[in-house]
């Protein structure tokens, strides 16, 4: 019908080596890959590029001839039939979530047939899920705010060590191909076309996004208050997740069906981030080796936990509804709890992290997302509901599934409480640094708990927020972004706000 438009997440450089290979191994001509300029190194550059990789700058602003090159590449690969891969996110996700998509390779694609280059072209979404990534280490420092190391020659002799350990699985799902003129058709020619298509294709990887047991395990770690744990109490909470992702109607990388599953599935977990020092076991006698541990517990390493809660992450799309409903009910007092309000906050929480979450369909729609996850709650006797009025009934459970959220709440905290207190115009990338460094403030002097929520792209993401909302004013065509606050009462009413969702769940 068309070429082929493979469009996977982006979670690691092995991405599009991993969709070639699988190409190339079931005897289909792999599709030529749109890359960064920052991959031509030597010897790599070369290698992409006889593996079909092209190179894109990052920004074309000035480059008229070079926009206009590109374009008509973009335009001939369409016109030869030839398959084309690209990540709708843009460059790689730091947080593990998916992110929203970028709008120019697809635009760009769009033209090619809407000039008739081609008939038609067929998106197919795919989904790539590891059990760990080989950027984790790098990962946790740029999300702490540490310039991103660029690509070379030396890095790469360096990353020969990286290849030495084991990562465990990785897991690649393809979702129903989708041609474009069914689309049109459907949505019309209209100038929401490209961004239906975008979010509808981001939606269609998120469906196919499968549950590991790192990403189980690492949820229930994150989401317990106490920074030890039991061998036992991990299981506890990985059999409630499994039940209710199954409930969710998402997908297992693995059977965790039964009880050698469940204990074979954690004890691959535990050695694993045991051999990176994540966790670690207690000692009653420092003075002994293996003699003076305690059997079967555990601590988590505080300054580690972002480097799990990007797997925790890759699954948080299937919590959502869940965690936004329960956040509610521990926000609401016993009088409160009525079925309207409850959907209220729900609506509420979902504008306010519109900017994090690419949110299903079924989220969209209140009342069937309201009964739907409220009837599981009552399933689990976490809830009892009496006409509208809903009662907690086990608040740990609940507490838990809200817990999903906490970190972002810390980390918009940390945003609005530096923007309350701005003064004058700084420039973004001025005003990113004042936010990171009162975030560090913030967790070290106890207005905040957890070292997950000192996030870079989580603080980004808060501040495109402000600025939708009108409670910030950036200035995109001054050399620096200038950022001016526009209604510091709005922002200091947000942030008391933000301070009552978290007392709730602490």
């Amino acid at each position: 019908k068309g070429p082929l438009i493979i469009m996977p997440c982006h979670k690691s450089h092995m991405d599009y080596l991993l969709v070639s290979s699988i190409f190339y191994m079931n005897k289909i001509i792999p599709p030529h890959i749109v890359a960064g300029v920052n991959l031509t190194f030597f010897p790599m550059g070369q290698i992409f590029r006889r593996c079909g990789a092209f190179f894109m700058r990052r920004s074309f602003k000035g480059l008229a001839l070079y926009s206009a090159i590109f374009k008509q590449y973009i335009k001939t690969l369409i016109n030869e039939g030839y398959s084309i891969e690209f990540f709708i996110e843009g460059g790689r996700t730091r947080t593990g979530k998916v992110s929203l998509p970028k709008m120019g390779i697809l635009k760009y694609l769009m033209d090619a047939i809407e000039e008739g280059y081609n008939k038609d072209m067929v998106f197919v979404p795919v989904s790539i899920n590891y059990d760990r990534i080989l950027e984790e280490s790098s990962y946790h420092m740029e999300l702490k705010g540490k310039e991103k190391k660029k690509e070379s020659t030396a890095e790469f002799v360096k990353s020969k060590n990286l290849l030495k350990r084991k990562y465990g699985s990785v897991y690649l799902e393809f979702n129903d191909p989708i041609c474009f003129s069914t689309l049109r058709e459907s949505i019309g020619d209209g100038p929401e076309l490209m961004n239906e298509i975008a979010m509808l294709v981001t939606k269609k990887i998120n469906e196919k996004a499968l549950v590991t047991p790192f990403a189980m395990a690492s949820s229930v770690l994150l989401n317990t208050s106490s920074r030890g744990f039991s061998r036992d109490k991990l299981k506890d909470g990985m059999i409630v997740l499994r039940d209710y992702f199954k409930f969710a109607g998402a997908s297992f990388t693995k059977p965790m069906d039964t009880d050698d599953d469940m204990e074979s599935a954690i004890s691959n977990v535990i050695d694993s981030y045991k051999n990176d020092r994540i966790i670690g076991e207690i000692k009653f006698d420092p003075s002994k080796d293996g003699s003076g541990l305690i059997e079967g517990v555990y601590v988590l390493n505080e300054e580690d936990r972002s480097r799990i809660n990007f797997y925790r992450n890759n699954i948080i799309h299937y919590a959502l509804p869940m965690a936004f409903i329960c956040l509610a009910l521990m926000k609401l007092d016993d009088r409160e709890r009525k079925t309207d309000r409850i959907k209220d906050e729900y609506v509420f929480l979902k504008g306010l992290f519109s900017n994090e979450y690419v949110y299903s369909d079924e989220n969209e729609d209140v009342d069937g997302t309201f009964e739907k996850y409220t009837g599981y709650l009552e399933r689990c006797s976490a809830i009892g509901r009496d006409g509208a009025r809903v009662e907690v009934l086990n608040g740990e459970l609940v507490a838990f599934f809200a817990k999903f959220l906490e970190d972002i709440f810390e980390s918009y905290l940390v945003v609005l409480s530096t923007v309350a207190e701005t003064k004058g115009r700084p420039g973004r990338k001025e005003l990113m640094g004042d936010i990171r460094k009162n975030g560090i403030r913030m967790l070290h002097l106890g207005e905040i708990k957890l070292a997950e929520s000192l996030s870079m792209p989580n603080y980004g993401s808060a501040v495109e927020y402000l600025s939708l909302n009108g409670m910030v004013r950036i200035d995109y065509s001054s050399k620096k972004n200038e950022v001016t606050l526009m209604d510091a009462g709005r922002i200091r009413e947000a942030v008391a706000e933000l301070k009552s969702y978290l007392k709730s769940i602490s």
